[in-house]
Parts: C-alpha cells; sequence; structure tokens
C-alpha cells in the first residue's frame, strides 16, 4: 500500500510541477523579436525596414497583434488609419496569433503608404485599415476607407504621431530595431514556441490509463510474492 501512495504521488507530482510551465503557452503581446518570429514562418523582411510598430485593435480583448514594419514612421490619422508623411513608404505587415506569437503568423500585406498631394492624379497609395489591410487609392477614386476599430501601440522604435502629437512612445522596455531584447532567454523562447497547455491535457489524459496499468503491475508483484513466501514456508 505504501508503494502505491508513492507511484500515485510521484505521477501527480509531476502533473502538477508542469503547471506552472504552462503559462509559456500564452505569451499575449510580448517583448519578443517580431522580425525573427517572421522569418521563421517564411516571411523574409529586408534590413532597410529599419522602423516597427506593434499594435492591436483598441478592444477589452483582442485576438490578433500586428507589427508594421517599415522604411519610414507610420503615422496613425484621426479615423484610426495608417498613413506616412513620407512618399513612398514601403511597409510589411504581419499578423500574429495573441494566444501564442509565435504561431498562427501571417503575412498580412506588402504596400506602399504615400504622402497626401494636392493632386490626386499622382496618389496611387493612400491610408490602410490597419486590420483588413484595405487601402484608398485617390487616383482611382475609391471610396473612403472606414476603421470602426481604435489603434493600442505596444512596442516601436520610434514615436509615432497621430495627427501631428504623438500617440504612442517608446519605453525602456521597448526592444531594439526588429524587437529583439537583450533579456530575452533562448530557453524561454523555446519553450514559447510549444503549446504547453497540449502537453498536460496528454499527461491528464494518460493518468486513466497508466494508473490501473501501475497498480496491477504491483499487486501481481505482490501476489508472486506472497507465493513464493508460502512455498517457502510449506
Amino acid at each position: 500500500m505504501k508503494k502505491i501512495s508513492c507511484v500515485i504521488f510521484s505521477v501527480m507530482l509531476v502533473v502538477f510541477s508542469l503547471m506552472p510551465v504552462t503559462a509559456f503557452a500564452k505569451t499575449g503581446i510580448n517583448s519578443v523579436n517580431y522580425r525573427q518570429i517572421a522569418k521563421d514562418n517564411g516571411i523574409e523582411i529586408s534590413e532597410d525596414y529599419t522602423n516597427y510598430f506593434v499594435y492591436s485593435k483598441d478592444v477589452s480583448e483582442p485576438d490578433f497583434c500586428y507589427c508594421v514594419f517599415s522604411q519610414y514612421p507610420v503615422t496613425v490619422t484621426t479615423d484610426n488609419l495608417l498613413f506616412s508623411d513620407k512618399e513612398q513608404n514601403n511597409i510589411i505587415i504581419v499578423k500574429y496569433g495573441l494566444d501564442n506569437v509565435y504561431s498562427n503568423v501571417s503575412l498580412g500585406v506588402k504596400g506602399t503608404l504615400n504622402k497626401l498631394v494636392k493632386n490626386p492624379t499622382t496618389q496611387e497609395g493612400g491610408n490602410m485599415n490597419p486590420y483588413d489591410f484595405t487601402q484608398y487609392c485617390y487616383s482611382k477614386n475609391h471610396k473612403a476607407n472606414v476603421n470602426n476599430f481604435g489603434i493600442k501601440g505596444y512596442y516601436s522604435n520610434y514615436k509615432v504621431t497621430k495627427d501631428g502629437e504623438v500617440f504612442f512612445t517608446p519605453t525602456s522596455t521597448t526592444p531594439t530595431p526588429g524587437g529583439a531584447t537583450q533579456q530575452e532567454v533562448l530557453l524561454g523562447a523555446t519553450l514559447k514556441k510549444t503549446t504547453l497547455s497540449e502537453v498536460l491535457s496528454e499527461l491528464v489524459a494518460l493518468l486513466p490509463i497508466l494508473l490501473p496499468v501501475l497498480i496491477t503491475f504491483i499487486a501481481i508483484r505482490k501476489g508472486i510474492k506472497f507465493i513464493l513466501s508460502q512455498l517457502r514456508a510449506a
């Protein structure tokens, strides 16, 4: 009976010790290397895209976060659209799953943001919706772009402006260009790539199978030992 208790205790100890580790499975919007994560998922971003801005929908529970890499700083309009004060500002927007920024990564858009000009016929790429990436092109008489969600900033390597005023300011915890931080731990990054909550689920699912097997094994061993002791006594 003592051995059975020890076995049960050992199994449960392993399961419950893994529970704190599963916190890595939900990374949320963290200070990580967004450029490298994009590269790991087949999305190449050249080094001349030196500016970046990480944001999400300004709602209580956003489903994705986005990173806009650009050659020049990107601005935000009154209507919460992405814009540029520089002509021919090439951008790449990458979409990341919010439960785990290392997974569910996809290319949002590769495009160009241009400065507003007085002559609309010279303007091909106007403001852009930050979530569905639709773009208003003045020369093509497109309907005005609409975005029903606000923008919540998280990380950037420049001051993001909105209508000429500072909208988001980098902090001391903001990553260096590309999203890398010196504090990032390789082991932590590796664990984040694995959805460890699934590992825990598999372990818990094995308990109904493992426990009967262990108990049966111990019972057989005890039975053999009892028989042998009786034979010796005889």
